[in-house]
This record gives C-alpha cells, sequence and structure tokens, in this order.
C-alpha cells in the first residue's frame, strides 16, 4: 500500500467483516488502511471504506471512501470496555471490481 510493503497484514475484497475477541487490558486497536497498489490499473473502480464496531454495532471507525488515489490511512481506535471489534470494508458505491482492500500491520496496543 502506498509503496510500502507491511510485513503482516490482512487483505481483503469488500465486502468482508470479520469479528475478534478484544483482549484484556486493550486500549487502542491500530492498523493501516488502504487499498493494494495492484488496484492502480482499475482506475475508478477501486473503492472501499473501513470501518470498525463493537460487540453492540457502534460505529468506532469509519474512513470514508479511500480509493485507488488515497492514500493509506493510519487507523487508531478506542477499544476500551469493547469486547470484540469487527472490521469491515465495504464498498465504496461503485461496484465491488478491483475492491482489494488491506489492514496493515493490525494490532492491538495494550496499557
Amino acid at each position: 500500500m502506498g509503496g510500502r510493503p507491511f510485513p503482516h497484514g490482512i487483505g481483503v475484497h469488500a465486502w468482508t467483516r470479520m469479528t475478534f475477541d478484544v483482549p484484556p487490558r486493550a486500549a487502542t486497536f491500530q492498523a493501516v488502511a488502504g487499498l493494494s497498489d495492484s488496484v492502480k490499473q482499475c482506475g475508478a473502480a477501486a473503492a472501499v471504506t473501513f470501518e470498525v464496531r463493537n460487540e453492540r454495532g457502534e460505529r468506532l471507525y469509519d474512513s470514508g471512501r479511500i480509493d485507488a488515489e488515497t492514500a493509506p490511512r493510519v487507523v487508531q481506535v478506542d477499544v476500551r470496555g469493547a469486547k470484540a471489534i469487527t472490521l469491515e470494508v465495504t464498498e465504496g458505491g461503485n461496484g465491488r471490481d478491483c475492491d482489494h482492500a488491506n489492514w496493515g500491520d493490525p494490532v492491538f496496543l495494550v496499557e
């Protein structure tokens, strides 16, 4: 993403929803969210949104629309009090073609 390799990550195709338990004492979920560099060949066809929700479905983070020209974004979400979080990638309103999205270096930070 953004010409930078990430040693760890989760690569998905929109629509995707994954739920993870929040570890004890976790304060923050952190990742870098963006589209794979390979989508540049798709032009305007690639667009997604990244969302993080708690176990009650409350939205904790919304990236807004990210397309092939958008730089990867650092995601930092306060997860104190949450038992689980769901990472969602939705299509950006123009279909699912080329919606290759990544959560780079995802990690829970503990206090």
